[in-house]
């Protein structure tokens, strides 16, 4: 009887000891993830910010079966606000904002020209909304442009671009490294 009751009292001893490591351990854990879920949330300006602008060539072939260069610009983005995009019935202004602005400027003579044309070259830009309370957006916009490689071609150019989102916020203008096109 008395071997039972020892191999009792020290079980017993065991898990109060393992209990009270547990609620301490838990509670612990428990700090822990509050200190770490109480992240401040990084706060952004509700205007548009290009944080970046990168680039690739590639040689491909168009819908008509020309050989043509595709450029792609990559622009970093922060939006505060994440109001950035259309849907595809944004059709109509004041509505058919949200657009990425570029314009083209060619070397000729070792000056940057802008380019002529009749219009401003803008890429629409797809809708977009952050998930949860926080509706910062951080994205990368690609642009795809096709150049017909011709004698005439300035093969050495820059791009200025900006931002306007839904709110009519534009963002900073930022510049392109230069840009050759191998003919």
């Amino acid at each position: 009887m008395k071997i039972k009751e020892i191999i009792i009292s020290f079980f017993r001893f065991l898990f109060c000891k393992f209990a009270l490591m547990k609620r301490v351990a838990l509670i612990i854990i428990a700090i822990i993830f509050v200190v770490v879920s109480c992240k401040k949330i990084e706060e952004y300006p509700d205007t548009p910010q290009i944080t970046g602008i990168t680039y690739s060539i590639k040689d491909t072939v168009d819908a008509l079966d020309n050989h043509v260069k595709k450029l792609i610009l990559e622009l970093s983005v922060i939006d505060g606000d994440g109001d950035l995009g259309l849907f595809d019935s944004d059709t109509v202004s004041p509505g058919d904002t949200s657009k990425v602005y570029i314009y083209q400027y060619n070397r000729i003579n070792g000056i940057y020209v802008p380019e002529e044309v009749e219009e401003n070259r803008f890429y629409r830009i797809p809708f977009s909304q952050p998930a949860g309370q926080n509706k910062t957006l951080k994205c990368r916009i690609l642009i795809d442009m096709e150049y017909q490689v011709m004698d005439n071609f300035s093969d050495t150019l820059k791009y200025e671009c900006f931002i306007i989102d839904r709110a009519w916020h534009k963002s900073n203008v930022i510049t392109s490294p230069e840009i050759v096109i191998d003919k």
